[in-house]
């Protein structure tokens, strides 16, 4: 930050660099209506209206390449995946959580960017 470097709490166990990570845990709260549970129908104007199909509840789940997208895809796949069994189990839920958050080469145009806590702490 222009100010220095900043140490919070991590209380979602997802990590982040921009925006700060207060900013990031506030931004949760406009995801609540987002659930792994299907959508049951619902009756508008007389007519019953059905989810298309499975994953209705993850409406409005981002799925951009933004730190914000990034950072609301982990937290809720790091909060709704089962906990495994055992280490492996839960290397297997970690890949899979990063997998999903993964830049691959190509979609984004690379640009300059500022320096970032993780460039400071790689020097």
């Amino acid at each position: 930050m222009k100010d220095g470097v900043h140490v919070y709490d991590d209380t979602v166990g997802v990590m982040t660099n921009s925006p700060d990570y207060p900013w990031h845990e506030n931004n949760l709260n406009n995801y609540l209506t987002v659930t792994p549970k299907q959508h049951k129908p619902v009756n508008w104007l007389g007519k019953e209206l059905h989810p298309m199909s499975q994953g209705s509840g993850n409406f409005g789940l981002p799925g951009d390449f933004t730190p914000v997208a990034r950072f609301v895809r982990a937290a809720y796949l790091k909060n709704f995946m089962p906990q495994a069994n055992n280490e492996y189990g839960n290397l297997i839920k970690a890949e899979n959580i990063l997998k999903s958050v993964n830049v691959a080469k190509g979609p984004l145009s690379p640009k300059p960017m500022r320096k970032t806590l993780a460039a400071i702490v790689h020097l």
